[in-house]
């Protein structure tokens, strides 16, 4: 069934500021629009992020792709998604000023309540900076009217956050960042200790130490070298792959992420491990 789009009115629009939708950080933040709002481009995800301890709502593959590699990011400590630009005279005065139809909602004349994509939050030299980024596809940039009309919406997008003292701009995919991308999809839900299954919790630590002794040591391929693991802790199969992940989320352990992960070609040695001790969280 196709999803239906939400009618939009000046009392639901009153009602969604009121809720908080837009508003709050981190953890405590309620995007505009959630993945039961609007029509998706793609698969829509919700997907439980590291930064912020909560569920972020992504309306497209692409979307999605970019969040991942905002979470691997390391000066990037907070990720708002759909962030609305709720100042709607400002936007309204951007758009008569540079001679644009302000886009409204379908049927009605009540002024659009327009989003960024992303408001990221990045840590630079202990200062909190933020950045609003945009996503679209390459095959979106064509030269028809829906063109037109996009390039429109992105220069009153640019305008009101420019004039807010906040940087605007246009994410645009490589192939290079589409692997790094699916690398680190691969291994995003695994970041959480407490979703690992092991028989034994109380062990946990013990095997991810032993895990990263062996890596240390450097000799012969990854996969046997977990399935030895597996067998001599009496774990089942792949759990020692599911470690491992684990760790590459955590940083504790780094490897290729542009690259194919094939843990049957890989060899130890290609492997990095910290030399700290395990320092994951919920670990007895």
């Amino acid at each position: 069934m196709a999803k239906q789009r939400t009618v939009f009115s000046e009392e639901k629009i009153a009602q969604r500021i009121e809720e908080g939708r837009g508003s709050g950080e981190g953890k405590d933040y309620h995007p505009w629009l959630t993945i039961q709002d609007v029509p998706s481009l793609g698969r829509v995800s919700r997907i439980h992020g590291w930064k912020t301890d909560r569920i972020h709502h992504l309306v497209s593959d692409g979307e999605s792709r970019i969040f991942y590699l905002l979470e691997w990011a390391n000066p990037v400590i907070d990720i708002r998604e759909q962030f609305p630009l709720l100042d709607r005279e400002h936007s309204q005065r951007i758009a008569e000023d540079i001679h644009i139809k302000h886009p409204h909602y379908p049927g009605t004349t009540i002024p659009y309540v327009l989003t960024t994509d992303f408001m990221i939050t990045v840590l630079s030299d202990g200062q909190k900076k933020y950045l609003a980024r945009t996503f679209k596809y390459p095959e979106e940039f064509t030269n028809d009217a829906k063109y037109e009309r996009m390039l429109g919406k992105f220069e009153i997008e640019r305008i009101y956050w420019e004039e807010r003292g906040i940087d605007w701009g246009i994410i645009k995919e490589t192939d290079k960042s589409k692997a790094l991308a699916k690398n680190i999809e691969w291994i995003h839900e695994y970041y959480w200790s407490d979703g690992l299954t092991v028989k034994n919790r109380a062990s946990l630590r013990d095997m991810l130490e032993s895990l990263k002794m062996r890596l240390r040591s450097g000799r012969g391929q990854v996969l046997p070298m977990l399935s030895e693991l597996d067998a001599a802790h009496g774990e089942e199969d792949g759990t020692f792959l599911a470690l491992t992940r684990h760790l590459i989320a955590r940083k504790e352990i780094a490897i290729d992420m542009y690259g194919k992960m094939d843990f049957n070609r890989m060899d130890t040695d290609s492997v990095f491990v910290s030399e700290t001790k395990f320092k994951g969280e919920n670990l007895a």
